[in-house]
């Protein structure tokens, strides 16, 4: 695109500040932490503290501790806490469990039909 230029510049992609990065595992350190509470400690963005928290996750440094609600009420919010656990299992949604009676319904309503 003619005139277009990113923040970090042609191409380049920024690196982290040695505080920045500090300022993070530090806040991991005290307890489980969310990618929006990073942030706020290291004073950077949301997006690039969850991609900091997404890279060790994928290196299995980190795990999922817990799950928040956002504000439509979904389990949508991933809570960080260091080490190699399994990660948390999120809870059923209400959606599953109408669906799941809904199948049992049709199921039930099937072998009553064949009987």
């Amino acid at each position: 695109m003619p005139g277009f230029r990113s923040k970090t510049g042609e191409g380049k992609q920024r690196k982290l500040s040695h505080t920045c990065v500090v300022l993070m595992l530090r806040e991991l350190m005290d307890g489980p932490s969310t990618a929006a509470e990073l942030a706020e400690a290291s004073g950077l963005g949301y997006r690039t503290s969850l991609m900091f928290l997404t890279a060790l996750h994928r290196k299995r440094c980190v795990h999922i501790a817990g799950w928040e609600n956002d504000l439509a009420g979904r389990q949508s919010i991933r809570v960080f806490a260091f080490g190699q656990k399994a990660d948390a299992p999120k809870k059923p949604t209400k959606w599953s469990a109408k669906k799941r009676a809904t199948e049992q319904r049709k199921q039930f309503t099937l072998l009553r039909m064949a009987a």
